[in-house]
């Protein structure tokens, strides 16, 4: 996908598209790896700061802990429930930090939460 892209963003270096068995388009993903949280976490709130002012919306801040990681994401959820989040992750067993900006359906997004409250 990331050779699909014809203007790319200073934020992020790889793309991808979620699609489902009909190829309707569920999610789209921009990733970027950062040395520390402390680099991933200023551009998320450099990058959240603009695209509200730019798109008049407000992030939600939240962290959360899951089983292999842990997010320190910013949400909007538009009026159909989709989401659009930037959000660092960071791995608890390598240390690895990564930025994400996604936006992802109603649908994917119950789908996702599902299975993370299922304990598997």
């Amino acid at each position: 996908m990331t050779d699909k892209i014809k203007k790319e963003s200073p934020y992020v270096s790889n793309y991808w598209v979620t699609l489902d068995n009909a190829n309707k388009v569920h999610r789209v993903t921009g990733h970027e790896s950062f040395d520390n949280l402390t680099i991933c976490q200023a551009v998320r709130k450099d990058l959240s700061s603009r695209l509200e002012e730019k798109y008049n919306i407000d992030f939600e801040y939240f962290e959360e802990s899951y089983s292999d990681f842990k997010i320190y994401s910013g949400y909007h959820f538009n009026s159909s429930g989709d989401a659009f989040a930037i959000q660092c992750n960071e791995s608890y067993s390598d240390g690895d930090v990564a930025l994400q900006i996604f936006i992802r359906s109603k649908v994917l997004s119950d789908a996702v939460f599902e299975y993370y409250d299922s304990g598997l």
